[in-house]
């Protein structure tokens, strides 16, 4: 692509602050919001049909679903799974307060790694750091917090157990 096209296809807001992070805020036009609407609700369509309901050309479609990859606007795809029709009946979030320092980067790290635990925040108020962790039992969810607590980097945790899940959707729209 030329840099006249990228410029056409890709428009940065410098201005933002994005959490102290040095990275560039990818603003789309209205055709990337059309697309990403689209494929936000369904991943699997196909170039195609995404054309049909965008009212775009499929190379426009094409050239753009690639162009927001690119740039990780797009960072994957994936199906979102019923975790109760699974058997995961416990929604966990634990609270934690970690040791402060170099030590953080590789607990995050760590914490990342549980294949129950689908959400690390780095938080601000008394605690640092809260995960979400889903569990089958509450024996799983018990062996898990005597490993979490046993961790040098855990200073003291926090569970509350979610009772009622109104709305789990992470999907942007745009």
């Amino acid at each position: 692509m030329s840099s006249k096209l990228d410029k056409k296809y890709t428009k940065y807001n410098h201005n933002n602050w994005n959490h102290g992070k040095n990275e560039q805020v990818f603003t789309p036009d209205e055709t990337d919001k059309k697309i990403l609407n689209i494929v936000v609700k369904d991943a699997r369509l196909s170039y195609r049909e995404i054309a049909r309901q965008s009212s775009l050309a499929v190379k426009t479609v094409i050239d753009r679903i690639r162009r927001l990859e690119a740039e990780g606007v797009i960072k994957s795809y994936s199906t979102n799974l019923d975790s109760e029709k699974l058997g995961y009946t416990i929604t966990a979030v634990i609270e934690m307060i970690i040791t402060r320092g170099l030590i953080r980067k590789k607990t995050f790290a760590e914490l990342s790694k549980y294949p129950n635990v689908f959400i690390v925040y780095e938080i601000t108020g008394v605690s640092d750091t809260v995960i979400v962790a889903k569990f089958k039992d509450t024996r799983e969810m018990e062996r898990f917090l005597r490993e979490l607590q046993s961790k040098e980097f855990v200073q003291k945790t926090e569970t509350k157990i979610v009772i009622n899940s109104v709305k789990e959707d992470f999907r942007v729209e745009v």
